[in-house]
């Protein structure tokens, strides 16, 4: 005697609802003006203040980009910082909001317009 099993749920209804549950998810973590007192800046062991606008170490997790911003007293030297080659290749960017600085793994020097 053989049996048959019979389901009224296929795979595409499965996926499809799951898909809208990820979605559901993501949707909380949506913001499109991210201002500057929404982020905390943190003391780091590097001797700066980061903060994250938006990234996992945040409250605003993304899938595949970071935004974090870094605060150096004038005059302080880092730590030396590496990056693996996906940061790299992805561009990785500074931009100077006041005084001067210099990245050096770029060679590049930005100054604030007063």
């Amino acid at each position: 005697m053989s049996t048959k099993t019979q389901t009224t749920t296929t795979h595409y209804h499965i996926q499809k609802k799951r898909r809208a549950e990820f979605i559901d998810e993501w949707r909380k973590y949506r913001q499109t003006v991210i201002r500057k007192d929404d982020v905390t800046l943190e003391p780091t062991a590097r001797g700066l203040r980061t903060g994250v606008y938006m990234g996992w170490d945040g409250d605003r997790p993304t899938r595949c980009l970071d935004a974090l911003v870094h605060e150096v007293d004038p005059g302080t030297t880092t730590t030396i910082h590496r990056h693996s080659w996906d940061a790299i290749s992805r561009g990785t960017r500074f931009t100077c909001l006041r005084g001067a600085g210099t990245a050096t793994a770029t060679t590049a020097r930005s100054r604030a317009a007063s």
